[in-house]
């Protein structure tokens, strides 16, 4: 159709209206299109692939694993550092969580290197009918070296609160394990030269460790602390005090060992 651009009129064809005379133009049809920039056609959800609960399992472990891997090679340098230079990293805030997982890691290979002398020693055979299992034997000295660390652990927060700066028990278990780079380094190397069968130096390496762990380090970090600040008394007279708690302490702990199942295992051993 065509209409007059004058009169309006419309007809079929021509090129001149035949009402007035007046020129002609095609009507345009105002028709929707549904192809049009601005016009939104939802999303089909049916098409769409949700990811299955196994794809979200997988992402995640992967991502756990990654993050395992990054803390690991954090704590491997950390490590490093700590037992070239064991005093350097000793009271910074950022490093806390890496010097209580040298306590932890120390309990660990211990535990493992006792059970590793012991099976060396004896004998595998007739270590695995006459002893305890492997899981006794670790949760034994873990809780073991738990307690000892722990008296020195409580003589130091009792002598620091009395004659120094207060410390809290989670600063006592930083400061103390910032110096475990060595005693796991010896731990680790009795485990490895039981495994070869050096059982005697093995279990000088290993010795030696625990006197650190659960002797010297406690004993040293106190003096540090005390060398820092003392109320009103010498530094030597709360060292003396911190002796006498430590050795009261471990006195009554040790009775309450001999008549435990942990005595047991020791009476064993």
């Amino acid at each position: 159709m065509k209409i007059c651009t004058v009169c309006n009129n419309t007809q079929a064809g021509g090129n001149f209206c035949g009402k007035c005379g007046g020129p002609l133009e095609t009507e345009v049809a105002a028709t929707a299109n549904p192809e049009t920039p601005n016009s939104f056609t939802p999303p089909n959800h049916a098409n769409i692939q949700q990811p299955s609960p196994s794809t979200e399992v997988t992402v995640q472990s992967n991502e756990q694993l990654d993050q395992l891997k990054e803390h690991s090679k954090a704590y491997f340098t950390y490590f490093v550092q700590q037992l070239k230079s064991p005093s350097t990293n000793a009271h910074e805030v950022a490093n806390q969580k890496n010097h209580l997982t040298s306590l932890i890691v120390y309990m660990v290979l211990t535990a493992i290197s006792v059970y590793s002398l012991l099976n060396s020693t004896i004998g595998a055979s007739a270590f695995s009918i006459a002893t305890p299992s492997f899981i006794q034997i670790l949760l034994y000295s873990i809780i073991f070296l738990a307690i000892l660390i722990g008296v020195s652990l409580v003589s130091i927060y009792v002598t620091s609160k009395l004659f120094s700066d207060t410390l809290t028990f989670k600063n006592i278990l930083s400061k103390i394990g910032s110096y475990f780079a060595l005693p796991i380094t010896l731990s680790a190397v009795g485990i490895l030269l039981s495994i070869l069968g050096s059982n005697l130096i093995a279990s000088f390496s290993v010795y030696i460790g625990i006197c650190l762990a659960v002797g010297l380090i406690p004993l040293y970090v106190m003096i540090k602390q005390l060398q820092i600040k003392t109320k009103g008394i010498d530094g030597f007279y709360a060292f003396i005090f911190y002796l006498i708690v430590t050795a009261i302490i471990g006195a009554i702990i040790g009775v309450f060992i001999m008549d435990s199942t942990i005595g047991d295992m020791l009476d064993y051993i």
